[in-house]
C-alpha cells in the first residue's frame, strides 16, 4: 500500500495541525546515539515512544542502480536503503542518525518509505512501544547475495535466525535473482 504524506494541495487542514505531515514538520522524536556493545554504535530512544509513532527520516545521498552497484561492489557497503527499483539512500556521506539503527531479528521498529510531495522518503516508524534508554532496532531483511558470506547476527533476541540475512525471501529456484 502507497503511503502519502498529506500537502497543500491534497489536505485542507493546515500544516500546523495536520497530523499527516511529519516529515516535512520534521518532527523527529528525542533520540541519541551510543555504544551498543559488540554492535558498534546503535540509536536510542531519549523519552518513552508509543507505538505505530513517527521517529525520525532516514536521510542520506540519493544514487541510482548503476552508483548503487558501484559502490557496494567497491567497498563491501551493504547500508544503503532500497528508495524504489531505481534509488537508494547511502548514508555513509551524509545523512541522518538513523543510519546508526541496528538490526534485530525480533524488530521494535519499521523503516517505511512514504511519497512526501512526490518524492519518496525513507521513515522509521515504532511497531511496539519503547521505553526511554531502549535502543531503536529494525530487521534490515536482507536477501542472501549468491556466494557472498552471510552477516552475523547480535542481537541475542529468542527468535534470532543467526544472520541478518532473511532466507525466507530467498528463492533456491532463482539464486541469481540475488545477485548484485
Amino acid at each position: 500500500a502507497m503511503k502519502t504524506e498529506c500537502s497543500s494541495s491534497t489536505c485542507s487542514v493546515s500544516k500546523e495541525e495536520c497530523q499527516n505531515r511529519c516529515t516535512q514538520k520534521k518532527a523527529w522524536r528525542g533520540v541519541k546515539v551510543r555504544t551498543a556493545g559488540s554492535k558498534g554504535r546503535g540509536l536510542y530512544a531519549t523519552e518513552d515512544l508509543g507505538k505505530d509513532e513517527f521517529v525520525l527520516e532516514y536521510l542520506g545521498e540519493i544514487i541510482g542502480h548503476a552508483e548503487f552497484l558501484r559502490r557496494s561492489k567497491a567497498t563491501g557497503h551493504r547500508y544503503l536503503m532500497a528508495l524504489d527499483d531505481h534509488e537508494w539512500l547511502d548514508p555513509s556521506r551524509k545523512g541522518s542518525v538513523a543510519r546508526f539503527m541496528n538490526h534485530s531479528c525480533e524488530p521494535n521498529s519499521t523503516m517505511e518509505i512514504w511519497t512526501v510531495k512526490g518524492i519518496s522518503r525513507a521513515v522509521v516508524y515504532t511497531i511496539k512501544s519503547i521505553k526511554k534508554g531502549e535502543e531503536l532496532v529494525f530487521d534490515y531483511g536482507w536477501e542472501p547475495m549468491g556466494r557472498r558470506p552471510l552477516n552475523k547476527c547480535y542481537c541475542g533476541t529468542d527468535k534470532c535466525r543467526m544472520f541478518i540475512e532473511d532466507w525466507a525471501a530467498f528463492d533456491p529456484n532463482n539464486p541469481a535473482a540475488h545477485r548484485t
